[in-house]
């Protein structure tokens, strides 16, 4: 009987910011099944049958660009964890408004989320939302 791989649930309506996220992902140095949702009913889906699989979430605010026709908010989806759940893992918070960012940030750490914000610069964005999953899931660097 093959396990389920763990789950990295990712909320977000930018494309070029979903595929920065699946290369750092597919760099990890431990498989992870990667699932996008570009709406916080997206998002909520995945809590009905699958939480218990989720090791990681990183949420933005802004999904206009949504496919959906009511997204949401990130702070929707923040607002849903802390009514619906205990903690069940960390989150990145790398929306690029700093404002949003905060108040997400303090809504999950005033409920006993683990916080990692993250904001998308152009060139070294990658790199630093992987350092910070990596830290968040407790991994280390392969040695070279």
């Amino acid at each position: 009987m093959s396990h389920a791989p763990d789950i990295i649930a990712i909320l977000e309506d930018n494309t070029a910011r979903v595929e920065i996220m699946r290369r750092a992902v597919a760099v990890l140095p431990r498989h992870f099944d990667l699932r996008h949702f570009d709406s916080v009913e997206g998002l909520k889906s995945l809590a009905s049958s699958q939480f218990a699989r989720v090791r990681l979430m990183s949420l933005d605010f802004d999904l206009e660009n949504s496919s959906a026709h009511n997204a949401g908010t990130g702070m929707d989806a923040v607002q849903y964890l802390v009514k619906r759940r205990n903690p069940i893992s960390p989150v990145i918070v790398h929306t690029s408004s700093a404002k949003d960012a905060v108040a997400m940030s303090e809504l999950l750490t005033g409920n006993g989320w683990t916080v990692k914000r993250v904001s998308f610069a152009p060139r070294d964005s990658q790199e630093k939302w992987q350092a910070a999953a990596m830290e968040l899931l407790g991994l280390r660097a392969a040695r070279r």
